[in-house]
């Protein structure tokens, strides 16, 4: 039989499978009869065709199995081929040739990209002869395919008769534009064909709306998506299509694609941050997305409780300074697209957080993008995300949030009368920095002999100038130093001059100290003690 075009080659091999008892299977074309059910029984046999010396499209299948269908209906006659799937990327599909008489094809069925075809109606003790081809997106066909012939058994010549396959309901399905459907569950099921033979497709009435339908899963488990063209709204039906090769079955569902306008959302997120008092950290990870950007503005906003915000505004197609207000400021407000304002993010350096003067604990960078409304109906949508971010400061830091409100401490003009090391705002002559150090209340005026205490301590009958005084335990940032004189003029201190006597625990955090000094005192020879509170 010539054939037109083929410029590519189809070699392969053949596989008979005898599935039902008293027929025939086929070894190398030679008939043999078998006497019952054997469905692991197989017969192979290699054949390859001969070249063509014009082919310049490498596209090659093969046939590899035969297999006779055991339906419910009693003497029909049906054969089931299977082929090994060809790998060329711009495969189309498959032609089946068949007929009575060995390369005389009277019947000729085209297949899409399946790898089973199953031949109903075939009469009764008959020899046919099979061969395939494959075919790409251009129209090229390939040459024939090693030819498989079989002879149907003997029995009376009824018609086919299959039950059509089943498709179950899919609901309605409404979805916003530029956006793309989950996969929506249907099952398939055919009482006497195997689903693994089973074709399924589905296609959009309107493909101007819906261009993409995608289906997926396999045997009985199936799904189905799709996605709207971008901007694109309206309503139509998609239908889905089961073929066991001789009945077809439809279920068609309808879809709605609103016009409405999508909110951004965050693609990704930024994790906590952590930054030392009065120091800058940077916010990272933040990425945002909206379906229908396109090329409308955005109102990007970032807020801190207690600090200020910077926006980077020289990144590469990122936003510039005159898209900014209140950069470096505890609220930041851009009006940009929404890929500059991606871009910035994007930087390591891009979003940048200080804390406020005195500030330490626990604050919030809370980001905000809106689309303005954009393309759509139902006017303006936003996101917002919160960042949590914990300032870190050491114990005195501490000490003044608990003792000084916080509109005090962050005003800087109060340092030298409220909050500052040498502030005394009781009165009281001990300055915030000695008060911290032995517990002390700033803002209460204590009893001169409170916290601080001397005395004379007699030993074997000597006396010696004492002093008693509270601490803080294992405090880094002070350093207590006891101090004797005998002029009030030169102090001196360490172990040659002052020794420790005890220390006694106290409540929580704090302990009592006692001292004395090593030189005696008289009233010819007085001596004075002193306790002086260092932060390094």
């Amino acid at each position: 039989m010539p054939r037109p075009n083929q410029e590519f080659p189809f070699v392969g091999r053949v596989v008979a499978i005898g599935h039902c008892s008293g027929v025939y299977t086929y070894r190398g074309g030679t008939p043999t009869k078998r006497k019952k059910c054997d469905v692991n029984s197989l017969a192979m046999s290699k054949i390859v065709k001969h070249q063509k010396s014009h082919r310049t499209v490498g596209l090659c299948a093969s046939l590899v199995a035969l297999t006779l269908l055991c339906s419910g209906v009693q003497n029909a006659k049906a054969v089931i081929l299977a082929w090994n799937p060809n790998v060329e990327t711009n495969l189309a599909g498959y032609k089946l040739y068949y007929g009575g008489a060995s390369g005389t094809y009277t019947n000729t069925t085209t297949l899409g990209l399946v790898t089973t075809s199953t031949i109903l109606g075939l009469f009764s003790s008959t020899t046919y002869y099979f061969a395939l081809t494959a075919y790409n997106t251009q129209g090229q066909e390939s040459d024939f395919s090693a030819e498989i012939a079989y002879t149907t058994p003997l029995g009376t010549n009824l018609p086919p008769v299959l039950s059509p396959p089943s498709i179950s309901a899919i609901p309605t399905q409404t979805i916003n534009k530029n956006l793309t459907s989950s996969a929506i569950p249907f099952t398939v099921s055919d009482p006497d064909t195997l689903l693994s033979l089973v074709t399924v497709q589905a296609s959009a009435a309107n493909t101007t709306l819906l261009p993409t339908v995608t289906l997926g899963g396999s045997g009985a488990n199936r799904t189905v998506t799709f996605a709207p063209a971008l901007e694109a709204s309206g309503s139509t039906t998609i239908t889905i299509t089961a073929s066991d090769g001789l009945n077809t079955t439809n279920r068609t569902f309808n879809v709605t694609v609103t016009a409405s306008n999508n909110a951004p959302f965050f693609r990704t997120l930024a994790g906590p941050l952590t930054v030392n008092k009065e120091s800058t950290g940077f916010v990272t990870g933040l990425a945002m997305y909206d379906p229908d950007a396109n090329t409308g503005t955005f109102t990007l906003t970032v807020r801190a409780g207690f600090g200020s915000i910077v926006l980077l505004t020289n990144a590469t197609s990122g936003v510039t300074s005159s898209q900014i207000t209140g950069n470096g400021s505890g609220t930041v407000q851009v009006t940009a697209r929404l890929g500059a304002i991606n871009n910035t993010l994007a930087r390591t350096n891009g979003l940048a957080f200080t804390g406020n003067l005195n500030f330490v604990g626990s604050d919030s960078v809370t980001v905000t993008i809106n689309d303005n409304g954009n393309t759509g109906s139902g006017g303006a949508m936003s996101a917002t995300t919160v960042v949590p971010v914990t300032v870190v400061g050491n114990s005195l830091d501490t000490w003044r949030t608990q003792v000084f409100s916080y509109a005090d401490l962050s005003d800087p003009t109060k340092q030298a009368t409220v909050w500052g090391d040498n502030a005394d705002p009781d009165g009281d002559g001990r300055d915030n920095l000695f008060e911290y150090a032995v517990g002390l209340d700033p803002n209460k005026s204590e009893v001169n002999q409170q916290a601080v205490v001397p005395s004379i301590a007699d030993v074997s009958g000597v006396k010696y100038s004492a002093l008693s005084f509270v601490r803080r335990v294992n405090e880094p940032l002070l350093q207590y130093v006891p101090e004797v004189s005998s002029d009030k003029l030169t102090w001196s201190s360490g172990t040659g001059f002052v020794q420790q006597v005890r220390v006694v625990p106290l409540s929580t955090g704090f302990e009592t100290v006692y001292v004395q000094d090593l030189t005696p005192v008289s009233a010819q020879a007085p001596r004075f003690i002193r306790l002086r509170i260092i932060k390094p």
